[in-house]
């Protein structure tokens, strides 16, 4: 049972990884500011583009002042608070999917660590059980050949060239054995 625990405790998910964590914050952050910014970039779009509703003068003055138009474009209005905030955005994202990416590497290193020290406790096991299933085989064909019919065999995936020979072989070709 201490050995379970153990095991429990040296995987950690990519979630709960000092890495992602860190980097998690300042993302939710930049998000929250895009978020803000944005908001306050429709606002002042709409403020210079709406003729419905039409904004005092004072109002189309700031927005005037706080927009300014995409190079290349006539009446692509931004807000440049906003362009950085969604750039800002972009570069936290990325430092996020590395620690995450970092994270689930290790995790999954790890756990292929615990499943080789298994595999290998299992194998032998594995190989006594085939061992057995091939001498209950060779029962059944002694007493077929003597007349007698004991039926199917009870386990016939242990058999060799069977489910759990082809598993273990596919193992070791995984480099897990």
């Amino acid at each position: 049972m201490l050995g379970f625990a153990k095991v429990e405790t040296d995987l950690i998910a990519v979630e709960d990884s000092p890495e992602v964590q860190a980097a998690d914050r300042p993302l939710r952050e930049a998000q929250a500011t895009q978020e803000q910014t944005e908001a306050e970039e429709q606002r002042l779009i709409q403020v210079v583009t709406s003729d419905v509703h039409r904004a005092s003068d004072d109002r189309i003055e700031e927005a005037h002042q706080r927009l300014a138009i995409r190079k290349g474009s006539q009446s692509s209005w931004h807000l440049p608070e906003a362009q950085t905030a969604r750039e800002e955005t972009k570069a936290h994202r990325a430092i996020y999917q590395a620690a995450v990416s970092a994270a689930r590497i290790r995790l999954e290193d790890a756990g292929k660590e615990q499943l080789k020290r298994l595999l290998g406790q299992l194998s032998p096991l594995i190989m006594d059980v085939q061992r057995l299933a091939g001498e209950i085989e060779a029962l059944r064909q002694r007493v077929g050949d003597c007349g007698g019919d004991l039926g199917e065999h009870p386990c016939p995936v242990l058999l060799p060239g069977q489910l759990v020979s082809f598993q273990m072989e596919l193992a070791k070709a995984k480099g897990l054995l």
